[in-house]
């Protein structure tokens, strides 16, 4: 008995340095564009993570802005993910070739109604973070467009994201 609850302790502790190491962007960029298929289900994606926090959000931003365009096969498997856990709606359905801000914004504002988005776009500023491209810097201004809808958001002159839109 106690070789077993010593394997359980090791157990839980494996579990959560693994989980220090593998961030809620991580996981949700290896799962796909489908984690926005629809809102349901982003919603019970993103829940997992919770409670969701300012620079927890900024992270998946990034990673969201970062893979606007070009996820592999690989990289999209929250079809896989889900029928595992017996959905019986068709894989197809989940196929996405590209990241559904609207429904991500609005999980996340259902899940975290007291999300500060001036916050989440000062986060921004951390390690990791680029905007490839013109389309990604759309993407990122779409979102923040679907954020301030309903909050009001204020960019500080001075930050990092003064310099992009001055650019």
């Amino acid at each position: 008995d106690m070789y077993i609850g010593s394997f359980d302790d090791d157990f839980d502790s494996l579990l959560s340095e693994i989980g220090k190491e593998i961030s809620m962007a991580d996981i949700i960029t290896e799962l796909g564009y489908g984690c926005t298929a629809d809102i349901a289900h982003c919603k019970d994606t993103l829940s997992l993570f919770e409670p969701l926090d300012d620079l927890g959000i900024s992270k998946l931003l990034g990673a969201v802005v970062t893979t606007a365009a070009g996820l592999g096969e690989a990289h999209n498997t929250y079809s896989t993910f889900i029928s595992a856990f017996g959905n019986s709606q068709t894989n197809d359905s989940f196929q996405s070739t590209a990241w559904d801000i609207n429904v991500l914004v609005d999980s996340i504002n259902e899940i975290a109604p007291r999300t500060n988005w001036t916050s989440v776009m000062e986060n921004l500023d951390h390690e990791g973070f680029s905007i490839p491209d013109e389309g990604a810097f759309r993407l990122l201004m779409s979102i923040y467009s679907r954020a301030c809808r309903v909050c009001t958001c204020v960019i500080v002159p001075g930050t990092e994201l003064t310099k992009f839109l001055s650019v």
